[in-house]
């Protein structure tokens, strides 16, 4: 029986951290993949329009400014785990790490733009 409560204990408090993981690691891959693209094709692209140009210039500014990103994570999981530990909702913490992602998710965009350029 406390081995039950021991799972179900689990299951509450270490989803939300396993989703957050997976996602930083979707966008840690992508940003490795665009970086390479970039390496790979030396920077020129069939059609290098504007938004090509900003989505590069991006993508090696947070290359040059790692530590923001690093500083991000450890933001974001300090945040839920604050709420975690105070007691707080679970739709509280949910919504707080979905709020934090939002970012994460525009940077991925660019990366995806860059990624996804086959010549």
């Amino acid at each position: 029986m406390k081995s039950e409560v021991i799972f179900r204990a689990i299951n509450k408090h270490a989803a939300i951290y396993v989703c957050m993981a997976v996602f930083f690691a979707l966008c840690l891959f992508s940003h490795y993949l665009a970086r390479l693209a970039m390496e790979i094709r030396n920077r020129h692209f069939l059609v290098m329009n504007g938004k090509t140009l900003r989505a590069m210039a991006l993508i090696d500014w947070v290359d040059s400014h790692s530590w923001l990103a690093i500083g991000y994570v450890f933001l974001v999981v300090a945040s839920v785990a604050f709420l975690q530990i105070r007691g707080r909702p679970p739709w509280s913490y949910w919504g707080t790490a979905a709020l934090f992602c939002i970012p994460c998710f525009a940077y991925w965009l660019p990366c995806a733009l860059i990624a996804g350029k086959l010549f």
